[in-house]
């Protein structure tokens, strides 16, 4: 019986999984922390209203601008926007808003806001960098997986 040339131990042939296990979940837990971590500590003014109360405060006069991008719109109020005004020990004031347009299309809400003195900026839709990312990369990572296999399927 011949021994192999190249005996190992089983201690060795775990390892290097165990290190690329790890490497993957501290790159994964990295990403996170980078993307979330600073939502955390981003003190905002900004409230999430319904579109409805949207319009009701394009329609009191409440709203100066506005920047609409996609189907989200962010804006300032003209007056601050105050929750909670049942108990006024927990009130909050806000000074912008952040909603999202529905599906359906609305015909009038660009004569409306026009008619309320509202400055409306308008932004390009951005692609999610993530995305982007992914879109460039996927192909490359597929070719590579192929010839790595292909290798290991050959010399195997």
């Amino acid at each position: 019986m011949q021994k192999p040339s190249n005996p190992r131990l089983p201690n060795q042939n775990n390892q290097p999984n165990f290190r690329r296990a790890l490497i993957i979940w501290g790159l994964i837990i990295a990403m996170l922390v980078f993307l979330y971590v600073p939502r955390l500590f981003y003190a905002s003014d900004e409230i999430d209203i319904s579109y409805s109360e949207f319009k009701q405060q394009v329609k009191t006069g409440n709203v100066s601008e506005i920047t609409i991008q996609g189907e989200t719109i962010q804006g300032q109020f003209e007056n601050a926007y105050t929750t909670g005004a049942e108990q006024q020990a927990d009130a909050e004031s806000y000074s912008a808003f952040h909603t999202v347009m529905p599906a359906v299309d609305d015909p009038e809400l660009l004569p409306m806001l026009e008619a309320n003195d509202v400055t409306i900026h308008a932004k390009q839709e951005q692609n999610s960098w993530l995305g982007s990312a992914l879109i460039f990369l996927l192909p490359w990572l597929l070719i590579l997986g192929f010839f790595v296999y292909s290798q290991r399927k050959m010399s195997g």
